[in-house]
């Protein structure tokens, strides 16, 4: 996928630079053409892909090959605790899932998943919370689970300010959640950005 990014000078803002990293951690590709210009010509040109940044240079009709992609990896299963709470999710909250399905799985393995459903487990004030399971990527860390507690109740506790500095220590910022109320319970999904 390729995205061509024509400013001619104005502000992009900021939903346009979360959609535009969102394609990059998806595996996309994008083109941004240089803002500081009323006319853009070829050699304005910079690819940006798979997270690195190669200027390409046009002469003429002919343009140097742009960086490989790296390949996306295969699409994972989702829990069904986490389709239950994203069954009425906004947009943003979706594009987490997405990129939860879809990113490599983070290069610290197994390890990085047990420290987070750790300090979740000890933080969250969600005493009665089962069937926890901790996605993690190369961007992102998925927490989804079930509690007893109402959908409000669950909200609240997953952006508890305790729960947020745990997880800030293990190097992660809060994302966008979700609590539905499903079978048994309320079902709940809240994702955390990796500090790279």
């Amino acid at each position: 996928m390729v995205v061509r990014v024509v400013t001619r000078g104005l502000d992009v803002g900021s939903a346009r630079a979360v959609a535009a990293l969102t394609l990059l951690a998806l595996g996309g590709a994008i083109l941004v053409l240089r803002p500081d210009r009323v006319a853009t010509d070829r050699s304005d040109v910079t690819v940006v892909a798979g997270g690195e940044v190669a200027a390409t240079q046009m002469a003429g009709r002919s343009a140097a090959p742009a960086p490989a992609i790296a390949p996306v990896a295969a699409h994972r299963l989702r829990p069904p605790v986490v389709r239950t709470a994203l069954a009425h999710a906004a947009a943003d909250t979706r594009v987490m899932d997405q990129a939860a399905a879809m990113q490599p799985p983070d290069p610290r393995g197994t390890a990085i998943e047990q420290r987070v459903a750790t300090a979740f487990r000890a933080r969250a004030a969600l005493a009665d919370a089962r069937d926890v399971v901790v996605t993690c990527t190369v961007t992102l860390c998925e927490v989804a689970g079930t509690t007893g507690a109402d959908p409000a109740t669950a909200r609240s506790a997953l952006r508890d300010d305790g729960l947020l500095r745990a997880m800030a220590t293990l190097g992660y910022s809060s994302g966008p959640d979700e609590e539905a109320p499903g079978n048994g319970g309320t079902a709940f999904v809240m994702y955390l950005n990796r500090e790279i």
